[in-house]
């Protein structure tokens, strides 16, 4: 079962018992295991990983992009300088018009491997950009964090020297606000990007193109795509082909300047003239974070909101309005007798208006959240509908602080514990996998990891499940594996196992060179203590583990051309346990004997080449291959017989030292 799965017992949003208002009057369900079933929630959470960190589904968006023109242009500055810098404005495509550059200078050089690197901050890049193996061809996006742009543009003659030494190419997106600055630090390499033809991208997105050809002919249509951008073409797009059959040109038009429109001045209109009163305003911001939930879920929602914004409560709840009173001043912006609003995209609007017109209610939103968020104050129904709008919200907003702080909410020990972990690692995979707030995101989860000491264990524990989730491992190997090694230095138990196991988790889906050459790393010279120390428990794990075993039984780690396997053992070798190494030692033999034939003499002789002819090293392995360390195991297995084959390969090693 993967992380964020559910057991079988969980079969859905059924709750059997009695329905009662908790804490803060929203409504809950007593009876049974109700309070610890997160089933939808998990779920939703789910489908939004799968979808955005499926790579397949960024290859097929990449092949419907139309390039921005200057593509010539862009790819002989990269070319010339080792570092191409392309800049715009939210909303224009920036961060798929540098995939799109990326993607073409690499099959320009098929030699050079294409990597995404994600940096959160100067010191992960240097550390990144000198970590390279072979000469590659790098991308990194950095446009929805201008703090960190602007740290760039005083850094890149140092950037491209270290692409100098790696032989390496660098497509670099920055937002607008870094364009000045990039452009007197590297003249000749920094671009805004283009504006495609709006018609051009539509006609790759749309699925009725004879619809397309005929609208193209009338002016008020051209005139209202002319001027967009790629995300709103691709927006315009999906309108149109969900436009009624035979509909006219003036009704298509209007249906896309309704859907392309910024709710903005109507939203201004609605809270000043209309939404006079507190209880108005809560119910708004309440219905926009709840949409489609029960009508009293999102009543008892508001309530809660007007208390944290300092609202006291009437003496008596007889005197409450009822739920047709309360919503009457929305009601011309509902569905009837529901809590969906009528105009798509309306309700995310709300919240990412009330957060930008009304600076002084973002304390009490944040105070509400975390009360909704707390254990039994919502229905997993409900729930499942906050989680989503909660990562729209904070993409609106900017604000990441929207999904990391809540997600330290909802993370805690006590009932229900283990599931909240995981709807908490659920709403921070999504968070980190979205192209504005992500970057933040990523950078929370390596302080949470890094200064684990002030971290409460639960939030570890959760940090581990993120970072072994394969939507965030396989998107983010280096970032996910990284964090993990701070993890293991935990003075918790419960956090190295769960460290242990995520990393057991990833590795099963990962590359091979990917994590040997890691722990290879983890294991070397330049690490502190600890972290050395933790290498040959970790690595019993791992080859203990029946995926990782499928996936490191290859040609790779037996032949070992890279020398990372050989620097694993080197640094096992020389600086485990003596006891820790005779467990590493025995379970690599293991692993080794399962291995396709051909394959198995060349995983044990790995052993061999990583003690380097140190002493010491020679003599952990001695120890480790002596008939006391295998007292007990078949003497007459394959395991035993390369253990024998080591024994004399290593007799003979000895003799010439």
């Amino acid at each position: 079962m993967s992380d964020l799965e559910a057991p079988e017992s969980m079969t859905g949003n059924v709750f059997h018992g009695e329905v009662s208002t908790g804490e803060g009057g929203t409504v809950n369900a007593f009876g049974g295991d109700q309070h610890n079933n997160y089933y939808l929630s998990v779920s939703a959470l789910r489908r939004r990983i799968r979808y955005a960190s499926d790579p397949a589904r960024l290859d097929r968006e990449l092949r419907l992009v139309v390039p921005p023109p200057g593509l010539e242009r862009d790819l002989a500055a990269l070319r010339s300088t080792r570092l191409l810098v392309l800049c715009g404005g939210s909303r224009t495509g920036l961060s798929t018009a540098a995939r799109q550059r990326w993607r073409a200078f690499a099959a320009e050089n098929p030699a050079r491997r294409a990597e995404e690197l994600f940096a959160s901050d100067e010191h992960e890049l240097v550390e990144e950009l000198g970590e390279l193996k072979r000469a590659s061809v790098l991308l990194l996006d950095v446009s929805h964090d201008k703090d960190f742009a602007m740290v760039l543009t005083e850094r890149y003659a140092l950037i491209r020297a270290a692409l100098d030494e790696q032989d390496s190419f660098l497509v670099l997106a920055v937002g607008e606000a870094a364009f000045s600055a990039s452009t007197r630090a590297l003249p000749g390499a920094v671009h805004r990007i283009g504006r495609p033809d709006p018609i051009a991208v539509m006609e790759k997105r749309m699925q009725d193109a004879p619809l397309l050809d005929r609208l193209t002919h009338h002016d008020a249509f051209t005139r209202a795509v002319g001027e967009l951008w790629p995300p709103q073409a691709v927006q315009a797009a999906a309108i149109l082909d969900e436009a009624s059959p035979g509909a006219t040109v003036d009704a298509l038009v209007k249906d896309l300047e309704s859907g392309l429109k910024s709710w903005f001045e109507e939203l201004r209109v609605l809270f000043e003239d209309r939404l006079t009163t507190a209880p108005s305003r809560a119910l708004a911001v309440a219905t926009s974070a709840l949409e489609g939930a029960e009508r009293d879920s999102v009543y008892f929602a508001a309530r809660v909101l007007s208390e944290a914004a300092g609202e006291t409560a009437d003496p008596s709840v007889l005197a409450d309005p009822s739920l047709h009173q309360s919503f009457q001043d929305l009601d011309a912006e509902l569905v009837s007798e529901s809590s969906s609003f009528q105009k798509s995209g309306y309700g995310e609007a709300v919240l990412a208006f009330a957060w930008r017109e009304f600076p002084t209610w973002r304390a009490p939103i944040r105070a509400w959240l975390d009360r909704l968020l707390r254990p039994h104050q919502l229905e997993d129904g409900t729930l499942a509908v906050l989680l989503p709008r909660l990562l729209s919200f904070a993409a609106a907003t900017g604000a990441a602080d929207l999904v990391t702080g809540r997600a330290a909410t909802i993370a805690g020990d006590g009932a229900g514990a283990r599931l909240r972990r995981e709807l908490a690692a659920g709403l921070l995979v999504s968070g980190a996998l979205d192209p504005v707030v992500g970057q933040q995101v990523r950078a929370q989860l390596w302080r949470w990891s890094y200064h684990r000491s002030g971290v409460p264990i639960a939030l570890q524990r959760t940090v581990a499940l993120v970072c072994g989730d394969p939507g965030y491992a396989v998107r983010f190997p280096r970032n996910a594996l990284t964090r993990l090694k701070h993890l293991l230095r935990s003075e918790s138990q419960m956090v190295t196992a769960d460290a242990t196991a995520a990393l057991v988790s990833a590795a099963g889906i990962l590359p091979s060179h990917t994590v040997i050459e890691q722990l290879a790393e983890w294991a070397g010279g330049g690490s502190d203590p600890e972290t050395r120390g933790v290498i040959p428990a970790l690595l019993v794990a791992l080859v203990e583990d029946r995926q990782v075993r499928e996936q490191w039984s290859g040609d790779r780690l037996a032949r070992d051309h890279s020398g990372a396997v050989t620097a694993l053992w080197h640094g096992v070798l020389t600086a485990g346990a003596p006891a820790a190494v005779r467990e590493a030692v025995a379970a690599w033999l293991d692993f080794a004997a399962a291995a396709p034939p051909e394959y198995r003499a060349p995983l044990a002789d790995r052993l061999i080449a990583g003690t380097d002819d140190d002493f010491w090293a020679l003599g952990q392995l001695s120890h480790a291959l002596s008939d006391r360390a295998w007292a007990g195991r078949p003497s007459e297995s394959d395991a035993a017989v390369l253990r024998d084959h080591l024994a004399a390969t290593l007799a003979q090693a000895k003799d010439s030292v």
